[in-house]
């Protein structure tokens, strides 16, 4: 299996909405594509960091305040979308992910940017609208292939 799709789940039925990444999930070893969002989902389990095939995270639409710092092993990672979760900072681990191209931090509650993000050499889209930024951070003007900035 490549692909695992569990937006939504539940079929909007919000008691049924996931609030935890299972732990059981580290046996999808060869999972390269993950969809987790519009669910309900406060925290990751560290179980994640096992998927290194991984090459697309979804956890739009969730309430993660919080990424552990075994995130950053997930180095194959290309697109990682946060949009509209609940997240107040980064880790440094997440400047380990250097094959990252998109990263979506759209609608949290991020006002500023780790300096480990300037390891992203690879990023060409970054969303970081609708969060508490007061000015631009400047670890933007160490991505070199950035082309697309939505602010």
């Amino acid at each position: 299996m490549t692909k695992f799709n569990l937006s939504n789940f539940g079929n909007n039925n919000n008691a049924d909405l996931l609030d935890i990444i299972p732990k059981n999930i580290r046996e999808l070893e060869q999972l390269e594509k993950l969809n987790l969002s519009g669910n309900s989902i406060r925290e990751i389990a560290g179980a994640i960091k096992y998927l290194k095939n991984l090459k697309e995270l979804n956890l739009a639409d969730n309430r993660l305040t919080a990424l552990p710092e075994s995130f950053g092993e997930l180095s194959n990672l290309t697109h990682l979308n946060l949009k509209n979760n609940q997240l107040s900072h980064l880790p440094d681990s997440l400047g380990k992910l250097t094959n990252l191209t998109h990263l979506n931090l759209w609608g949290n509650q991020l006002s500023y940017l780790p300096d480990s993000l300037s390891k992203l050499t690879n990023l060409t889209q970054l969303d970081l609208a609708r969060n508490k930024f007061i000015n631009l951070p400047e670890v933007i003007d160490k991505l070199p292939n950035l082309v697309q900035l939505n602010y």
